[in-house]
């Protein structure tokens, strides 16, 4: 297991040391997250590299698509160039095993003595990335099969008046509904791509060495491959692999749509995402 901040005066050592303190006092401040075993859930997330002893908790819609294609190549589990890694390939032909595909005893050793890391993503511009994604661009959604069967039940259950073909289709869910959906009383099953990081990777349980942020990708990215000599076996993939969904501008669009109790109630559910992670709680969340 690797020390992040072996020298304090760096720079980006102490962004690392500030994300770390802020997550212990986060995590004392919900010791529920600490209890219980480590759920299933994350130990499916969590990819793991015996090559190079590295654990990659992924968080959808925060760049994980480039991290599984960068975990590949050190795996060395594909001989594809890292550009033409597809998306396909990325998640469903990676060929990385998840820690739950190993024997409790080896789970342990494992997280006690590899190298883990995962990104962040302030928690509001990842659901919008989230629904624009999947909801918001229909020959996207057309092709998210799995998600269809949720579209379908906003629409039922969200839309005044739904024509057959919506009902039918699913085409077309609106951001209001989305968060309608997010927000009901009556909880809904949430997704991996907007399900609550922490529920996703667990940091109260699992000692993350790296904690990046996917705003600050590229310093992250550069201190941790230097931190553990990797910067001359891997770069990571050009913006031109990723598809960035949302903008700093459109964010505050999607919000300014949103009555204060629709943004209480997302806050409710997104807040532990906010503290653990070292998010500024947005100024347009009321203080009450």
């Amino acid at each position: 297991m690797h020390s992040p901040w072996k020298n304090i005066t760096d720079t980006q050592a102490f962004v690392q040391y500030k994300r770390h303190r802020l997550l212990a006092e986060a995590c004392k401040k919900y010791p529920e997250l600490s209890e219980g075993k480590l759920s299933v859930d994350t130990q499916r997330h969590i990819l793991v590299n015996e090559k190079q002893k590295l654990l990659y908790c992924f968080v959808p819609k925060v760049g994980c698509s480039n991290w599984k294609r960068v975990m590949m190549k050190l795996a060395g589990t594909t001989s594809k160039k890292l550009s033409r890694i597809t998306s396909q390939d990325a998640h469903a032909k990676n060929g990385l095993r998840n820690l739950l595909n190993y024997e409790q005893n080896e789970r342990r050793t494992i997280l006690a003595t590899y190298t883990a890391f995962m990104y962040a993503r302030d928690p509001f511009a990842r659901i919008v990335s989230a629904y624009q994604n999947k909801f918001g661009d229909v020959s996207v959604y057309r092709k998210e099969t799995l998600i269809h069967k949720t579209a379908k039940m906003m629409i039922k259950k969200y839309r005044r008046d739904p024509s057959p073909k919506e009902l039918e289709t699913g085409e077309n869910v609106t951001w209001t509904e989305f968060v309608n959906f997010l927000t009901d009383p009556v909880k809904n099953y949430f997704n991996e791509h907007w399900r609550e990081m922490y529920k996703l990777c667990s940091p109260c349980h699992v000692n993350y060495d790296f904690l990046g942020h996917l705003e600050t990708l590229d310093d992250d990215v550069q201190y941790m491959f230097q931190e553990l000599h990797l910067e001359d076996k891997i770069k990571y993939p050009s913006s031109k692999t990723s598809h960035p969904t949302n903008s700093t501008n459109t964010y505050l669009e999607f919000y300014s749509q949103l009555t204060t109790e629709q943004i209480q109630r997302l806050w409710k559910i997104y807040e532990k995402d906010f503290d653990l992670f070292g998010y500024k709680k947005p100024n347009f969340v009321s203080s009450t």
